[in-house]
């Protein structure tokens, strides 16, 4: 056998031209370099979408609640800490309103005990922030005129060095660039610099400032406050056939709905999506859902139905409510797991 050194032109490397000189790849090589790309990327994104589907927690053994009434489902939901849930509600009416946001101004009524407002202001006014005020005794004028201010989140950095929440540094970002004046704001500015000043106040202050609340809502959203809370991603509303050209009527004024021929589609709340669907036509999807039952919705034989449904496994749920009568004993029946 015979060696050759590196300098013999025999046996050795010698690259193509353009093959190291920065000289652009063939077009076919380009279009494989593409397609890989692509092709990694795809994988990557159906990988990160089936993890989301398979990380939902899941109650075992199910779990059933005989509970008065439909609202009541919430604090099921909360109590069993269930998080990016479809909902099956069956039930003949939703009530789709708003939930409003809480006022974050300070009420008198907030204070009590060991919280007052005179030791909350007087703290304030120690700390001499470098703000204007107009009211300028002690009181609830005084704490609200402060929340009203543009220039207070500035006037306490010169004096804190205190790591706000990341719920108040998503409102000092929301608020850069704002006009100085409050008054000049739109309503849902003035909201944010209110609710911005209030954090602060009270993570400043955390013994003397009563905690306010992200929102206010009456007992009948309980879906809303399902959907703040990040318990609900998706519903399906399951109504009596006999309802149908009701709830159609009435949703034939809202823009944004999609009519189709078995069911209808709208948005609500952060773009939840609501399907309405007749029980008639209702066809459940495989994966763990949360059930609602308004019983006094329901005739018995619609009643046995949806248990069919539950207990034969077409319905896979591990967290169930039934509100309004229970004289057809569906709370004491079994349910497979999830």
């Amino acid at each position: 056998m015979t060696m050759h050194d590196s300098g013999s032109s025999s046996g050795s490397f010698s690259p193509s031209p353009g093959q190291w000189d920065g000289a652009s790849p063939s077009p076919k090589r380009r279009r494989v370099e593409i397609f890989l790309i692509y092709f990694c990327f795809a994988g990557v994104v159906i990988l990160l979408w089936h993890a989301g589907r398979t990380n939902v927690k899941t109650i075992t053994p199910t779990k059933f609640e005989v509970i008065d009434d439909p609202q009541d489902a919430f604090a099921v939901w909360k109590g069993a800490a269930v998080r990016g849930r479809t909902l099956y509600l069956f039930d003949r009416y939703l009530e789709i309103q708003p939930v409003s946001h809480a006022e974050f101004r300070f009420r008198p009524e907030e204070f009590s005990g060991d919280l007052t407002v005179k030791s909350l202001c007087s703290a304030i006014l120690r700390d001499r922030y470098k703000i204007r005020l107009r009211h300028r005794e002690c009181g609830i004028d005084m704490l609200n005129e402060i929340l009203e201010s543009r220039y207070f989140y500035a006037a306490w950095k010169e004096k804190k060095s205190l790591s706000l929440s990341s719920r108040a540094k998503r409102l000092i970002r929301a608020s850069r660039g704002y006009p100085a004046g409050f008054r000049t704001l739109s309503e849902n500015r003035k909201k944010v610099v209110i609710q911005l000043n209030r954090l602060i106040i009270e993570e400043t202050y955390p013994l003397i400032c009563p905690k306010s609340v992200k929102y206010r809502a009456e007992e009948d959203n309980y879906l809303y406050l399902a959907i703040y809370e990040k318990i609900i991603n998706k519903i399906y509303h399951i109504i009596p056939d006999d309802a149908w050209p009701e709830v159609a009527r009435n949703l034939s004024v809202y823009p944004y709905v999609y009519f189709g021929e078995r069911f209808i589609r709208m948005a609500i709340h952060e773009g939840v999506p609501l399907i309405i669907m007749r029980f008639s036509d209702f066809d459940p999807v495989r994966d763990p859902v949360l059930v609602s039952v308004a019983s006094d919705c329901w005739s018995d034989v619609e009643m046995e139905r949806i248990f069919s449904l539950l207990s034969g496994g077409n319905i896979r749920s591990d967290l169930i409510t039934v509100s309004g009568r229970q004289e057809d004993g569906l709370a004491g029946k079994s349910v497979p797991d999830a």
